[in-house]
């Protein structure tokens, strides 16, 4: 694995152009609130598509790893969480 400076100025390059492409501004930039950080990611949802999460409470962390590697997962599709419990 290549090992990088923290003086190389193309790898500087791409994690500021990352981070401006994501709406989290660049590194010269004062550090984003959570707020600042939240909104940035909500305008990434795609609100007209909608991934649903069936996930059992005694299993959250099984539940939710197992949704997010379907087919179907995408994190820019809006989440719909319907939370159940196996003893109904």
């Amino acid at each position: 694995m290549e090992e990088y400076e923290p003086e190389d100025e193309s790898l500087q390059e791409a994690i500021a152009n990352s981070l401006s492409e994501t709406g989290f501004g660049t590194l010269k930039d004062e550090h984003p609130t959570t707020q600042e950080i939240v909104k940035g990611l909500n305008l990434q949802i795609n609100q007209d598509q909608i991934v649903r999460f069936n996930i059992i409470r005694r299993n959250v962390w099984d539940g939710a790893t197992r949704a997010m590697t379907r087919a179907n997962f995408s994190s820019d599709k809006a989440a719909d969480v319907k939370f159940t419990d196996d003893h109904l």
